[in-house]
């Protein structure tokens, strides 16, 4: 049995939502453990969820942008089609609506550009995002945010000397 990480062991009761989610992923993409540039879905999940805190998500929004990473992370091409085809992913995984995922990432982006560390969000987005909106929208943020995940988890093919 594989252990879960330690963010994972902190909220026992969204352990169906990762087992969902896992079970989800594992039918649409291959995640065999011999794959160089790829780690376990419960750990890009967990990059996810650090990286969104680190952002000052921390709403219960930030459970369906870290599901909606995870799956970005995995298909690039679900960011092409966020309401035909990632928001209802995520929604199945966590038992809701398309409308609902798209909403509540929405109001958590909201609520990181209101209270969230300037600094950390400067560092990230830097001047990508237009001044009159005053934060990126779901695209935008979805898009950047999936990039960084998607770095931290690339393991080097080579070892560099």
């Amino acid at each position: 049995m594989e252990i879960l990480p330690e963010h994972c062991l902190s909220c026992v009761h969204r352990l169906d939502v990762y087992m969902a989610l896992l079970n989800t992923l594992e039918q649409f993409f291959d995640l065999t453990p011999d794959e160089d540039d790829r780690v376990d879905a419960l750990v890009i999940h967990g990059i996810a969820v650090e990286l969104l805190k680190e952002c000052g998500i921390v709403n219960q929004g930030y459970n369906l942008l870290a599901s909606a990473l995870t799956y970005a992370v995995l298909d690039q091409t679900l960011l092409q089609n966020l309401k035909g085809r990632l928001y209802p992913k995520v929604a199945t995984a966590h038992h809701t609506t398309a409308t609902r995922v798209e909403r509540n990432i929405r109001t958590s982006i909201e609520g990181a550009w209101t209270r969230g560390d300037a600094s950390v969000l400067s560092k990230y987005f830097g001047n990508t995002i237009l001044s009159a909106k005053g934060k990126p929208t779901n695209l935008q943020f979805l898009l950047v945010m999936s990039d960084i995940v998607h770095k931290r988890c690339i393991i080097p093919r080579h070892p560099v000397k």
